[in-house]
């Protein structure tokens, strides 16, 4: 087949497989009146090396490899798989580069965010609180169940005084409305009444009552993490607000048919013990 037709059928163009010849991937003939003749297997080859090239692997690489995995079974010695592997390898080392790079550019922008929500609520940001250096810690945080109780008091003194779940915050804004929220190791247990959870929905911006039973994830960015959720397919119900202790939160249906929260803390626990309203229950 002359070149044209070997362009057309693999849709690599002409010039490039005239490059590939030059470079010995590819072999043609001369027909008498000098027109490039290639043979049918020179298709193969081609549409092989459209692979390669895609794989990330170098003109000289493929041309190592090319003679491998055309040979037959008997005859192959093991060197393939050798210089695959080193490819890999290389790629693997370039990916972990390129997230280290990402890790401090996120770093970064959620640092920008971070200032910006400071000089937005008027909260004090410490040095600290920066990001220096990258980092691989998990995006979660902390995992928070939230339960609505009939009988509060009932299920915070069976959790807290008889299970042994310390309180670390207990919040009220008046009347009826109470939350407790109690350590549970690495996630915490929030107990709330009734009051206290129509309160959340409405500063979450939720117009529906939401189920007795919620997760809540405390991540470093609310907004940015929202935004990934949504794209996985996640439903914004509602997008992030600032709530009155100081923490963005989101909510969102999440798969499994779980209603989720979203939290950014952007105030330390000793700053919001002396926000308004918080304390513990011990010392009301």
């Amino acid at each position: 087949m002359r070149i044209g037709e070997l362009s057309q059928i693999t849709g690599v163009s002409a010039r490039s497989l005239r490059y590939y010849e030059s470079l010995g991937l590819i072999r043609s003939t001369r027909t008498e009146n000098g027109w490039r003749h290639f043979e049918r297997t020179m298709f193969d080859r081609v549409v092989l090396i459209q692979h390669l090239y895609a794989a990330g692997l170098s003109s000289s690489t493929i041309d190592e490899i090319l003679p491998c995995l055309e040979a037959p079974a008997d005859k192959r010695t093991g060197f393939l798989e050798h210089r695959l592997a080193d490819e890999v390898e290389r790629l693997e080392a370039a990916k972990r580069e390129v997230e280290r790079e990402l890790s401090v550019l996120r770093g970064l922008q959620r640092d920008g965010r971070r200032l910006m929500l400071a000089i937005d609520t008027g909260v004090s940001i410490h040095s600290s609180d920066m990001t220096t250096e990258p980092t691989n810690s998990p995006r979660v945080r902390q995992l928070r169940v939230i339960v609505e109780a009939d009988d509060y008091e009932a299920a915070v003194s069976f959790y807290r005084d008889v299970l042994g779940m310390a309180e670390l915050a207990a919040f009220a804004e008046g009347g009826d409305d109470r939350v407790s929220i109690l350590d549970a190791g690495r996630a915490t247990l929030e107990i709330a009444n009734s009051v206290h959870k129509a309160a959340i929905d409405r500063v979450e911006g939720v117009t529906r009552p939401s189920a007795k039973l919620r997760l809540a994830f405390e991540v470093d960015d609310s907004a940015s993490t929202t935004d990934d959720l949504e794209a996985a397919g996640a439903t914004v119900i509602a997008p992030p607000v600032m709530t009155p202790w100081h923490s963005l939160n989101a909510r969102l249906q999440a798969p499994a048919d779980l209603q989720i929260t979203l939290f950014q803390e952007t105030v330390s626990p000793e700053q919001r013990s002396r926000l308004p309203g918080f304390d513990t229950d011990d010392h009301r």
